[in-house]
């Protein structure tokens, strides 16, 4: 991930600091040139679809599998692990918030303003 203005690239420390943060916005602050990006509403969004498909494929893979709940519990465990921190690398920054309503705001913003 770096910093759209300056070039500046974040660190693994900084990312999961930022991924797993809570803000408001999901704003982040370049600490090197102090501009504001926020993170992508797409990444985030494939990052907990792919949280939902793990889940869903050890929970299918355990009762394929007649594994038990002691297998359900460290499966759980490690997998949350792994997202925990492969999070940070599916993270993306944007300049503008990409969410759905966030562009129509911004679309009618725009209209609104060409009209005057």
């Amino acid at each position: 991930m770096r910093c759209k203005n300056c070039g500046y690239y974040f660190s693994y420390k900084e990312k999961l600091k930022l991924t797993w943060g809570l803000t408001f916005n999901n704003e982040v602050q370049c600490p090197d040139c102090g501009k504001t990006h926020y993170l992508s509403q797409k990444s985030l969004a494939m990052s907990y679809l792919i949280l939902l498909l793990m889940e869903v494929v050890l929970i299918l893979g355990i009762n394929l599998f007649d594994i038990g709940i002691e297998g359900l519990f460290a499966g759980l465990i490690i997998a949350t692990l792994l997202l925990f921190f492969l999070f940070p690398f599916t993270m993306k920054i944007v300049e503008q918030p990409d969410g759905l309503l966030e562009r129509q705001f911004r679309e009618m913003e725009n209209k609104k303003l060409k009209g005057k």
